[in-house]
């Protein structure tokens, strides 16, 4: 199941990181010479508790460009993925390199989380010269107090949402993001991750304590799943930087809608690059909906 979730969030993060590089990269419509595209490296990163980090790395790239629409999406894909880069992290005096498991995809399963302690990602292209670094905080892991599905059976229909509760870490001002990912029933893998994940694949509800009462929280999140999928919920303590980030991702509205209009301009904690680099420690229930 572990395996399953991992691959699920390698998937996920490519999706992800591949509708920001081309959002981010779309000039604005103005009648003036634009300078050229200089590329820069796009990074996105998950924590999987206890020692197991994912940087997916990507290639920013120019819409303006003309295309070979002939090669198809996957051909895309294949250009922006960023294989073969040395990607590492260091903390508490040590220094891990992540191992490429898959074309954009590093993986450590020794990277120890520690609260509080910095993590800094250096990532750098060989093949391009092309490099960026980033660093984040790992702050406390919040566990969930109780979660439980609800299910209501119509006539005609099945609705399924997530009941949750925790309690909120106090004296200071805290941001959570509650999330879900379905592991679909008799479904089929799909190697190209860029066609297969939707963003219904990630649920998510973003989370300020400032909505608390008395430092308790009790939230539902609806489903888009159905009796016998398996699923995991998960609740991450994560920082105001990154809220901010996600709460622009929310306002962009449908992704692929987004591509051809206006440019939307991303935070980022990566120098010399795009995307976020988090080490955001979640608490993951796995449930099974019967």
């Amino acid at each position: 199941m572990k395996n399953t979730y991992i691959q699920l969030l390698k998937n996920a993060l490519v999706f992800m990181l591949l509708c920001l590089v081309m959002i981010s990269c779309k000039p604005k419509d103005i009648d003036i010479d634009l300078p050229l595209h200089q590329p820069k490296l796009s990074i996105f990163s998950q924590v999987i508790p206890d020692r197991v980090i994912l940087v997916t790395v990507t290639k920013s790239f120019n819409s303006l460009a003309p295309a070979d629409s002939s090669k198809g999406d996957s051909a895309l894909i294949n250009q922006l993925m960023v294989s073969n880069a040395i990607v590492t992290v260091t903390f508490a005096g040590r220094t891990e390199t992540l191992e490429n498991t898959d074309p954009g995809i590093y993986v450590s399963t020794n990277t120890l989380q520690i609260p509080n302690e910095q993590y800094t990602l250096h990532v750098k292209d060989p093949a391009t010269g092309l490099e960026c670094s980033a660093t984040s905080a790992m702050l406390p892991r919040v566990d969930f107090d109780e979660v439980k599905t609800i299910i209501e059976k119509t006539t005609s229909d099945t609705n399924i949402a997530i009941e949750y509760r925790f309690t909120d870490m106090p004296a200071k001002e805290n941001f959570y993001l509650v999330s879900y990912t379905p592991f679909r029933k008799n479904s089929k893998p799909n190697n190209n991750p860029f066609l297969s994940i939707q963003p219904v694949n990630n649920t998510y509800q973003l989370l300020s304590d400032k909505l608390f009462t008395e430092g308790k929280y009790t939230g539902k999140l609806p489903l888009d799943s159905k009796l016998g999928d398996t699923i995991a919920v998960s609740l991450t303590n994560i920082s105001e930087a990154y809220y901010k980030y996600l709460v622009v991702y929310q306002k962009s509205g449908k992704v692929f809608n987004q591509i051809t209009g206006e440019p939307i301009d991303f935070p980022t904690n990566v120098t010399n690059g795009y995307g976020f680099f988090t080490t955001h420690n979640p608490d993951v229930k796995i449930l099974k909906l019967k």
